[in-house]
């Protein structure tokens, strides 16, 4: 996956269209994705550069995450989360899926 940092602290309502104006195929991570990325960060070619203490996350089934280092897939978001302003980090499929 690429990845793609925005300094960018805003709110859910934007988030996603922060990362489809980068243009096609630029979304939110999912919380498994963010889990994974903070799990290894610095290794497999992934970025060590979180600079932030809380992430935008997306949930395939739309839900909205707030991706922390210590709540990495966004299990515990809580609506109080939901409505702050969060770091926005774009991700982006690098080869297509394939079968």
């Amino acid at each position: 996956r690429r990845q793609r940092q925005m300094c960018i602290r805003d709110r859910k309502e934007n988030a996603s269209s922060i990362c489809a104006n980068l243009g096609s195929g630029w979304r939110l991570p999912t919380g498994k994705e963010m889990n994974y990325v903070f799990l290894n960060a610095g290794t497999n070619g992934l970025p060590n550069n979180f600079f932030s203490d809380s992430y935008w996350g997306k949930n395939e089934d739309g839900t909205f995450i707030v991706a922390t280092m210590s709540d990495p897939n966004g299990n515990v978001t809580t609506d109080e989360l939901r409505n702050g302003r969060h770091t926005v980090r774009c991700v982006k499929l690098r080869y297509p899926p394939v079968g």
